[in-house]
């Protein structure tokens, strides 16, 4: 009799257990949602900056769910429509617990440990890329120069900054070999890609940070140009005309942009650690971003910048591209050009002008790889 009313009582108290928590989580996320309830529609403008710190907390909360198989019972209790309409900062990551349609594809990766990567229709560049060989082969490049510079082994230790994470190719791939990352992307159809691959690879090691914002030199809204067939080669700015998009960029003659709203951040409003490695994948932004890591750069350091230096983008910024090759060398960088061969050609300060000329207003750009000299 004893034993009987021990384990009736037990089971009530787990019931408890698990109704109080399922309360506090719902109690914690509704405070989050109503403090940041700004909602984007395709007809609306953005009206409020939030606080990005909440996007980190509620991914924690929605991995919490999925380990403990709560996910079910908090669906029930939120409304579907509204999730489906969460477009803001914090609430993009809870959306992402509702699985895609059966019409989103996905693949599995050919690199070892193996994610799961959800993509484009087909149609779009990195997608169609991927979907046919298992990864992106930028990320396969960026990945050699971390083990030529860090080495293999170290890669419970390795930060990294994903600038223009796009759908999440390389911030996957980093994440199965337990690096640490925050990702930034502002176009909302590839970060809720990017958050359904984030919820349904929860056995990588390497934890994201998804930051669903542009980078600049200061926190503002804008607006950002999506190529369409190439959801990569997005470019910041409310301002630039339909005829210097095509100028400057595009994949083919008869390339259309379309226009949504971003939020843009600071690398120094959410990064406040030591960070070995950054990847600019930002179409222009470059110099902006940069502008706006001033203290990251000079106290807690970043050991390589990768990026593609593209000075007919900068100059849509109404930035002169040969600021962003001095910056550089003012934080004590050294400039390389190719970064599938490190160290392959240093590109000197005298020669910073000489350099950027052949770029000018052809569209055409270069790898670049800075490293911070000791």
């Amino acid at each position: 009799m004893f034993l009987r009313t021990t384990l009736c009582y037990y089971t009530h108290l787990r019931k408890a257990i698990n109704i109080v928590s399922s309360c506090i989580v719902i109690i914690i996320i509704y405070y989050i949602i109503f403090k940041n309830n700004n909602v984007i529609e395709n007809n609306q403008t953005l009206s409020n900056i939030n606080d990005y710190n909440d996007n980190i907390s509620i991914n924690y909360i929605i991995k919490w769910l999925y380990k403990t198989n709560q996910t079910n019972n908090l669906l029930n209790e939120l409304n579907p429509n509204l999730i489906n309409n969460w477009t803001n900062i914090t609430t993009t990551i809870l959306s992402s617990i509702i699985e895609p349609s059966n019409q989103t594809r996905f693949r599995i990766s050919s690199t070892k440990p193996e994610f799961k990567l959800y993509l484009h229709p087909p149609g779009d560049l990195l997608s169609d890329s991927f979907y046919k060989i298992g990864y992106w082969n930028d990320c396969k490049i960026h990945l050699s120069n971390i083990n030529k510079h860090f080495g293999s082994n170290s890669s419970n230790n390795i930060v990294i900054i994903d600038v223009g994470a796009n759908i999440g190719s390389c911030t996957l791939l980093f994440s199965s070999l337990g690096y640490k990352i925050y990702a930034f992307e502002p176009y909302r159809e590839n970060y809720r890609l990017l958050s359904y691959s984030i919820i349904n690879n929860i056995h990588l090691d390497g934890e994201i940070i998804l930051i669903t914002a542009g980078t600049s030199n200061l926190k503002n809204i804008s607006e950002i140009n999506i190529e369409i067939g190439n959801a990569g080669n997005n470019i910041v700015g409310s301002s630039i005309s339909n005829n210097d998009l095509l100028r400057i960029g595009g994949s083919g003659r008869n390339t259309k942009y379309i226009k949504n709203p971003i939020r843009l951040t600071t690398l120094d409003h959410i990064i406040k650690e030591h960070v070995h490695y950054m990847k600019m994948d930002c179409q222009g932004s470059e110099l902006s971003t940069l502008l706006g890591a001033k203290e990251l750069l000079d106290k807690y350091k970043i050991d390589v910048i990768a990026f593609e230096y593209t000075p007919s983008w900068i100059v849509t910024q109404k930035q002169n591209p040969i600021d962003l090759l001095i910056l550089l060398d003012g934080y004590n960088y050294t400039i390389y050009r190719s970064i599938a061969r490190l160290r392959n050609y240093i590109i000197k300060k005298d020669d910073f002008i000489s350099y950027t000329k052949q770029f000018e207003n052809n569209g055409r750009f270069e790898d670049l790889l800075a490293i911070r000299r000791k």
